[in-house]
């Protein structure tokens, strides 16, 4: 979730003021609790405004109407389910792996509760869904692609460190 707010809000910035090449970096605890914290670091849109202007507003455009479907009815889009699973085919992932790594984040691995616990997917998906209730929609993967691919297409990830953050940064004083 964290990581979507800061894709939507790099590109509001990147379209309502492309003349500052904005740039963006969140860091996050490692997956799995065990591993080292993490970075992504999203760098500016393009070389010039017009560029930058021009492909974060149409990206605004398709997540916004990706918004507007979940409006009219429920869509087939848990957060880290579909991340999960767009990642594993971004690593080049086949669909069966892709398929185990999306069922283990919906379902949950004791003792970690799935997303599918989570109320409000428990509310539309009905309490205790199989990862199949939702992936076996035929919207869901080209959902879970169409709304992680420019993302993950777009960020650079890696372990945080000071000297990584530093670099990242351009610069930006890390304490």
């Amino acid at each position: 979730k964290h990581r979507l707010a800061a894709w939507v809000r790099f590109l509001a910035l990147s379209a309502a003021r492309p003349e500052l090449a904005p740039a963006a970096l969140s860091v996050g605890r490692g997956s799995g609790g065990s591993q080292p914290a993490a970075m992504a670091l999203l760098p500016p849109l393009g070389t010039d405004p017009a560029e930058r202007a021009e492909r974060a507003t149409a990206e605004l455009h398709r997540l916004v109407a990706l918004a507007d479907l979940g409006l009219r009815a429920p869509v087939p889009l848990a957060c880290r389910t579909s991340a999960a699973w767009a990642e594993a085919r971004h690593r080049g992932d086949d669909p069966d792996r892709a398929r185990r790594v999306a069922s283990d984040e919906w379902e949950g691995r004791y003792p970690v509760p799935g997303e599918r616990d989570d109320p409000e997917h428990a509310e539309v998906f009905g309490a205790g869904a199989r990862f199949e209730d939702l992936a076996g929609s035929p919207d869901f993967e080209a959902l879970a692609v169409g709304l992680w691919q420019p993302l993950l297409a777009h960020e650079r990830t890696g372990p945080a460190s000071a000297a990584a953050l530093a670099a990242a940064g351009a610069g930006w004083e890390v304490r």
